[in-house]
């Protein structure tokens, strides 16, 4: 039943389409990722990420043609990085020590590097922009009514941008390697190489790194495996093609509850949102007087409750 309608117009519904989004996506990551270095040589990588949604790149924008286009942008921190370090991929065991012929490498295990910085290290960001067909009443309830945008998927862009923290992130990484070898695995395992060669530590770390080559592929194997991720978060989350993009408090009160003349309590009365209608609207009014040519409007239809039904 509708009794009346009521519209929601303009910066009203970008902003709670703007809200719904940001808290589409996790807040935290962790997974595994796989690195080919140099001579094919493959590594796995163990990261822990925090997402941030961020607000001025989140945004909902009517075009000329009247398509409504969504923009994500995510900020990916590094809360920690594990990986298993092989020595003997860059210093073949019983082989020559670069510079050092006269001394040789051991047969060492991997040893485990975990670097977790404090506070996170943000790497770079995640963009995700699509072309949205239509708004849709999604899934409802006693107290809330979804907005469900339907993606059109052929639309979907994505692309990552990484920050300038290479060289941080390798100084981070040489600090655990130095204090690996310098700790008691180098203690254990390479002694006789430490005490013939001072400086060991050093070489490890500039073979090992090469410079910022290491952080660079890590930094991109886990910024485009993040984006990967987000992709498949919004079709799984999207349930063929729609996705919840917002959530309206469904109940809206009308009048409170009041004494009439002859003593009798009159009950509050309410209005519920019984379903919606979308549009892009042309050459209307915004807020303030501000002309706009292209408007979203989201026309509510409102059903009063009876006062004596329980809720």
């Amino acid at each position: 039943m509708q009794d009346f309608q009521m519209a929601m117009q303009g910066v009203c519904f970008e902003r709670l389409a703007e809200n719904g989004i940001r808290r589409l996506f996790p807040q935290e990551l962790d997974f595994e990722s796989v690195l080919i270095g140099p001579k094919e040589r493959s590594h796995t990588i163990s990261v822990g990420l925090d997402i941030h949604c961020d607000r001025r790149g989140t945004y909902v924008e009517i075009e000329s043609s009247g398509e409504i286009r969504v923009a994500v942008k995510v900020e990916v921190h590094l809360r920690y990085l594990a990986y298993f370090l092989r020595l003997n991929d860059a210093f073949p065991a019983a082989e020559p020590i670069p510079d050092h012929g006269t001394v040789r490498m051991a047969e060492v295990p991997e040893a485990l590097i975990r670097i977790e910085p404090d506070p996170p290290l943000p790497i770079g960001a995640v963009r995700l922009a699509c072309n949205v067909t239509g708004i849709e009443p999604g899934k409802t309830d006693n107290d809330t009514m979804a907005l469900d945008a339907l993606i059109d998927w052929g639309t979907v862009v994505a692309s990552v941008d990484a920050f300038a923290v290479l060289v941080s992130l390798a100084d981070y990484m040489a600090d655990k390697i130095r204090h690996l070898i310098a700790g008691r695995f180098g203690a254990k395992w390479l002694a006789d190489i430490i005490d013939a060669i001072k400086e060991f530590a050093a070489i490890v770390v500039g073979e090992v790194l090469q410079g910022v080559a290491l952080a660079e592929r890590i930094v991109d194997a886990v910024l485009y495996r993040v984006q990967d991720i987000l992709l498949d978060f919004l079709r799984v989350g999207g349930q063929e093609g729609r996705l919840t993009i917002g959530k309206l408090r469904r109940r809206i009160p009308l009048a409170k509850a009041r004494t009439v003349t002859d003593g009798s309590v009159l009950p509050p009365v309410e209005a519920a949102f019984a379903g919606f209608t979308f549009a892009v609207r042309t050459d209307c009014r915004r807020q303030r007087g501000i002309w706009s040519e292209r408007t979203p409007e989201v026309w509510l239809d409102v059903a009063v409750l009876d006062p004596s039904a329980p809720s």
